[in-house]
């Protein structure tokens, strides 16, 4: 998604479960990265459970930059983000099968396990 129009069209789209369970790969970037798409953005995610890849580039200051908490998805192996690594640190703990991470522009080379 790089608009807020593309936001509201897959925010539409992942209303029927049987449709938002088949979503593997979410993208947030440009003007759909922006505060005020933010709650559609992260409705969207509450939906897709089955999400492999996510990327989310955010246009708004850092301090306001969230990953979901309470959300587990249980497939995810690449994360692609520009928040604040502590943000990250309860996200990155409950995802454990993540293998390729990007923080802002830099790739993470090593993933430590716990």
């Amino acid at each position: 998604m790089k608009s807020l129009r593309d936001v509201k069209g897959f925010h539409y789209m992942t209303r029927k479960r049987d449709l938002a369970a088949t979503i593997n790969i979410v993208e947030v970037y440009g003007d759909a990265g922006s505060l005020s798409a933010l709650n559609a953005v992260q409705q969207v995610l509450r939906r897709t459970l089955n999400i492999t890849s996510l990327t989310l580039i955010f246009s708004f200051e850092p301090a306001l930059r969230v990953l979901p908490t309470t959300q587990v998805f249980n497939n995810l192996t690449d994360l692609n983000v520009n928040a604040p690594h502590s943000a990250l640190i309860q996200f990155l703990i409950a995802h454990s099968l993540i293998s390729s991470l990007v923080v802002g522009k830099l790739p993470c080379l090593r993933m430590f396990t716990y």
